[in-house]
């Protein structure tokens, strides 16, 4: 078992931090991912500001984001000279991975076990992942500037790298080896450069390993559970990407498998792909589903015993007097508990779906008006809940 510790600079949220983790956790194999929630700061003397001057626009390592602005200058028919330079924080590799060997040694983590530092910093080479140049297995993965190159959700390009990182880092011993078989011209593997960062969404929509770098897999005697994790990881990434781009065209969103317990809800035409709600949450959201009509918030307390069963279903940690108390507040018209935990639903689905699509699932209704799930009830599975007939 290969424990890969995910550890992320200080501005990085828990919320995508947490998201990340889930989905690589979705696949077992040998490697079991880890988060900690000690967050990494770089000192001042660290992160190095410079400027963004047009000389940088020809520079294939600046951002797409840079390059944009600069472009959109050179064709406003202005001087080119009115270019104002931006600030731009850089941290230097050295920086980056000295913060993995300490998170390390303060673990006491073994040799084989790999520590990845997931950062809002740009490196100095603008690269979006990279290896400790020492050869520990020590590595980071850039978080941000990802909507200037891909409209993939920033959460599926970062778990991929994290994923790919694993397989080539015993693909390739060293940077050597590393370079002897990149890919300057992209093919969507792996192993493809991405000098021009835009590359990359080749990769993210084939999740693809070229034959020669199979060639190589083979000869390094790459464990299989490895390789399958990785590459079940990847084709996930694949499948929920490719999904979305198709319900830009259908306008049909993914049919849902709601089950008993603190089970996920699953999405079976997004490879699968799990949505973690609260116990909570996913009574409330089992409860809509069972009423295509609606329920109008201020008449909740007429659904209170069946919100009862379905949260004694789905389970809880509570006594019985906590789980009083929870219904109580949630079904008094006079509180604000249930709009609270609406909303919360109604992120949750957005983040995982996407704001769009999130409509099909997402609590909603006007004011004063019954709240209803738009979702086409054909759409839902229900296994091993059986739902009440509205």
């Amino acid at each position: 078992m290969i424990h890969v510790h995910l550890i992320r600079s200080a501005s990085i949220a828990d919320e995508f931090y947490d998201e990340v983790v889930c989905l690589l956790n979705q696949f077992p194999g040998s490697m079991k991912f880890h988060t900690d929630d000690q967050h990494i700061r770089f000192l001042d003397s660290e992160v190095q500001v410079r400027f963004i001057s047009e000389d940088d626009f020809y520079d294939k390592s600046i951002s797409a984001l840079q390059q944009a602005r600069i472009v959109e200058c050179q064709m406003d028919n202005m001087a080119r000279h009115i270019y104002e330079p931006e600030h731009l924080k850089e941290v230097a590799w050295d920086s980056i991975f000295e913060k993995c060997r300490e998170y390390r040694k303060m673990k006491k983590l073994k040799q084989k076990d790999a520590v990845i530092l997931l950062t809002d910093i740009r490196n100095a080479p603008n690269w979006f992942s990279a290896g400790d140049t020492n050869g520990e297995n020590n590595f980071f993965v850039h978080t941000e500037d990802w909507q200037y190159y891909t409209y993939a959700d920033p959460r599926f390009p970062v778990a991929y790298l994290v994923a790919s990182i694993m397989l080539k880092k015993k693909m390739f011993g060293n940077y050597t080896e590393l370079a002897e078989h990149m890919h300057t011209e992209p093919r969507g593997c792996i192993s493809d450069f991405c000098q021009d960062k835009r590359e990359i969404t080749l990769q993210l929509r084939t999740a693809d390993i070229c034959d020669d770098c199979i060639s190589i897999i083979k000869k390094k005697k790459i464990e299989p559970d490895l390789f399958i994790q990785s590459t079940q990881i990847m084709e996930h990434i694949r499948s929920q990407l490719l999904f979305r781009d198709r319900y830009e065209l259908t306008q049909r969103p993914s049919r849902v498998v709601i089950t008993p317990g603190r089970e996920p809800i699953r999405f079976m035409d997004m490879g699968n792909s799990q949505l973690r709600l609260s116990p909570l949450e996913k009574a409330i959201f089992c409860l809509f589903l069972e009423n295509p009509s609606g329920i109008s918030f201020n008449r909740m307390s007429e659904h209170r015993d069946r919100l009862q069963e379905i949260y004694m279903t789905i389970g809880h940690n509570l006594t019985l007097a906590n789980l009083t108390n929870t219904l109580d507040y949630m079904t008094n018209p006079t509180e604000n508990r249930l709009s609270e935990t609406v909303s919360k639903i109604r992120t949750k689905f957005s983040k995982h779906v996407g704001y769009e699509m999130a409509e099909h699932y997402s609590i909603e209704g006007p004011n004063g008006a019954p709240k209803k799930i738009k979702l086409d009830r054909s759409l839902v599975i229900w296994d091993g809940i059986q739902p009440k007939a509205e």
